[in-house]
């Protein structure tokens, strides 16, 4: 069964696969947690009954879809280890369904997705907007933001009037396909839902997979634990990732930035593959190998953290 390496992968793909999901695994719980600004259902699943909350997410940023298949493709694969009773990277799938609750938003961004891989004409109302927004261009394929034209790793509360200073800075002066924060923090009906699944959950160790550069950002203001860079190098150990501290706009304002903020917890930005955003789904062989050994350790390092 193959999952999210087929073609673009947009919000119909999704749904396709999460249907796979609900009929091939129906040990996994898969709920809403909330609507996009175009009302496309936010999606989580939750996988195994462990006393320690992981949560990964994916496509904040709509032309970084290829983060949503990543994801997708990972829990196709933990999945059918635990129902196989075999291991996962070398970790018994057994014990981290009994070891760790893990929740995955493939999706955060779907309408932003949409955009950029089918373009906004599917949204006639709203396309002379869009393409206004989109500097007078009818390619949407670099499109990062929301429905709004905002971008949702800028729009969270860390930070976040920094983020919106810097914008002039980068020539933004309102919605557009990337950078612009919002009007206000947690603005937008996807962060929101992001925030409040943190909220309740109470996450001890957080990922958000974004695309590209093989790094993982792993600070914010000097709140991380102590121990964060060091466990991020372990968890990489032998693949083509480095750590690396964002600099300028993007130091602030993002999902890990909040998540350490509020919580001094681990939360690290995972940029996947190299080259430039759309990244090629032919990629996405390449890009799950070199990640796996950092989705899997995350969930080994949320049981001893």
């Amino acid at each position: 069964m193959f999952f999210g390496n087929k073609k673009k992968y947009d919000y119909a793909e999704l749904e396709k696969d999460l249907e796979k999901v609900r009929q091939l695994y129906p040990f996994c719980e898969i709920y809403s947690i909330g609507e996009s600004v175009a009302k496309k259902r936010l999606y989580c699943i939750k996988i195994g009954t462990g006393p320690s909350k992981v949560f990964y997410n994916g496509a904040h940023h709509g032309a970084e879809w290829i983060t949503s298949a990543l994801l997708m493709k990972f829990v196709n694969e933990y999945c059918e280890a635990y129902i196989s009773g075999k291991n996962i990277y070398g970790a018994p799938a057994f014990n981290l369904y009994e070891g760790t609750a893990l929740y995955v938003v493939p999706m955060v961004n779907p309408d932003g997705v949409d955009i950029s891989i089918n373009g906004a004409r599917m949204y006639t109302s709203d396309f002379p907007r869009l393409f206004r927004q989109n500097k007078n261009s009818s390619d949407f394929s670099h499109w990062q933001a929301n429905f709004n034209g905002v971008d949702l790793n800028h729009n969270y509360d860390a930070m976040w009037e920094l983020s919106e200073e810097g914008e002039k800075k980068h020539g933004i002066f309102g919605p557009g396909p990337t950078r612009y924060s919002g009007k206000k923090p947690l603005s937008e009906p996807e962060s929101r839902a992001i925030a409040e699944l943190t909220e309740k959950e109470g996450f001890r160790l957080a990922m958000a997979f974004h695309s590209q550069g093989q790094e993982i950002y792993y600070s914010f203001n000097g709140k991380e634990p102590y121990y964060a860079e060091n466990l991020a190098k372990i968890i990489s150990m032998g693949t083509p990732y480095k750590t690396a501290v964002p600099e300028g706009i993007a130091s602030y304002g993002g999902y890990k930035d909040w998540f350490i903020n509020t919580y001094q917890r681990v939360c690290y930005t995972v940029e996947v593959g190299c080259g430039e955003n759309p990244l090629p789904v032919t990629d996405l062989p390449q890009i799950y190998e070199e990640t796996l050994p950092i989705l899997v350790g995350g969930m080994k390092a949320a049981c001893v953290i």
